[in-house]
């Protein structure tokens, strides 16, 4: 890849650029789909019945945070 990248003088981001840019861009963006995901889901389930059969040990706090917004309300 390396050599590769020479022959076409391409340059990579080093990899606290990478970080960098991650954080940046990258995070942000797919914190604000999933906060918009979330808000749909809700107002999907809203007023509806919901049943809830048990909490495991793979139950998340994502899924606690939606059956509290949606069973409460």
């Amino acid at each position: 890849m390396d050599l590769w990248a020479d022959m076409l003088h391409l340059k990579f981001p080093s990899a606290d650029q990478f970080h960098r840019i991650q954080s940046t861009y990258l995070v942000p963006t797919i914190d604000r789909y999933w906060a918009a995901h979330q808000q749909e889901v809700i107002s999907e389930f809203k007023d509806t019945e919901v049943i809830v059969l048990g909490k495991t040990a793979t139950c998340t706090n994502d899924i606690m945070f939606l059956i509290k917004h949606i069973v409460i309300k």
